[in-house]
């Protein structure tokens, strides 16, 4: 028998502000952006675990019986700040350049306590299930951009450099982790017009995903139990590749219109989830595989409906092959997955009499 019940209270804070300024040159602009969240999140809790474990031949091989009190307090905030200038070179070049920089910071203290029979009370420590953390990371990013418009065409590409660093202090064993990354984010997209109804679109853009501190910290979570989690110090970063293909139809006319987009992404080093099952136990922890992909397309379309002025119908298709990774018991196994959806939809819209 387990029974977890948890009672907590959850303050969140959130402010924007964001300055634009156009100069009197045509296509010179400059533009700020702050952003800051705080938020604090703490909860009691109660675990009673009362377990027993039978082989085949129905022996009982072992028993878990513990009665926890868990007290969480976590405190997390987020501060940001952007820069944003525009120059053009000619009148149909434009150069961009951006800055950013993002500071979160968290802070964690888990304490947990077995309950006294003798004292009717929780004040026994369990040092194994208590933990205290302070966590920061900061990113620095500078990128640059280059879009160029003519009469059919459209194009853009750029890239931005970021150096990321994520520190962990566990100050119940005065034990520091440090992780440090320099990441390339390219991008790049073409449009074209083809008629004044039709154009076609091309986009790429690589970025990395790093891993959540959480995700860092050599600690076992157990509050769960049978089922824990635990962190991967050696866990590394994940770059994502999207590619998307799109292609545009509409006639304002006879509005009819056409759309459709095929998209190709794939994951290097996706963090995923290792699950070891032994003796009743299981154990999760994140770990890198690669091998995982979407592949999709969708479309739409729009007819107007005959003798019905104002009528329409409209339809959307849609179709998604999807493959993730985990390991089970040190095995490596592939999910693969198909989405297909389709809707249909009958419009009117009345026309005002005059």
């Amino acid at each position: 028998r387990i029974v977890n019940t948890t009672d907590g209270q959850l303050k969140n804070l959130t402010n924007n502000f964001i300055w634009r300024r156009r100069f009197s040159k045509p296509g010179r602009t400059f533009s700020v952006n702050l952003f800051n969240t705080s938020r604090v999140d703490n909860n009691d809790g109660h675990n009673l675990n009362k377990s027993e474990f039978y082989n085949e031949a129905g022996l009982r091989y072992r028993q878990r019986n513990t009665d926890y009190k868990v007290t969480t307090n976590r405190e997390t905030g987020n501060s940001a700040v952007s820069f944003s200038f525009t120059e053009p070179l000619t009148s149909k070049k434009f150069l961009e350049a951006n800055y950013s920089y993002t500071h979160n910071r968290s802070a964690s203290n888990l304490e947990t306590y077995n309950y006294d029979s003798v004292s009717h009370l929780y004040d026994q420590p369990v040092d194994s299930l208590t933990n205290k953390f302070e966590n920061s990371s900061n990113f620095n990013r500078l990128g640059v951009n280059f879009k160029a418009v003519e009469k059919k065409y459209h194009y853009q590409i750029g890239f931005a450099v970021q150096k990321t660093e994520l520190n962990n202090m566990d100050t119940r064993k005065n034990a520091n982790l440090k992780q440090r990354y320099l990441n390339l984010f390219p991008t790049a997209s073409f449009n074209y017009q083809v008629s004044k109804k039709k154009s076609l679109q091309i986009n790429y853009r690589g970025n990395n995903n790093v891993p959540f501190i959480t995700q860092l910290q050599d600690v076992t979570n157990v509050t769960n139990y049978p089922y824990m989690t635990k962190g991967n110090p050696s866990l590394k970063q994940e770059f994502v590749n999207k590619l998307m293909l799109s292609y545009n139809s509409f006639d304002l006319t006879s509005l009819r219109s056409f759309f459709i987009n095929v998209y190709y992404t794939n994951v290097f080093n996706k963090i995923a989830n290792s699950i070891e099952q032994k003796a009743g136990e299981q154990i999760s922890m994140p770990v890198n595989l690669n091998g995982v992909y979407t592949l999709g397309t969708s479309f739409s379309f729009g007819l107007p409906i005959q003798n019905m002025e104002g009528g329409s119908i409209n339809g959307t298709t849609h179709f998604d092959r999807t493959r993730n990774a985990s390991l089970v018991n040190n095995e490596k196994n592939f999910l693969d997955y198909i989405t297909v959806g389709q809707e249909i939809s009958v419009n009117y819209t009345a026309a005002e009499k005059l």
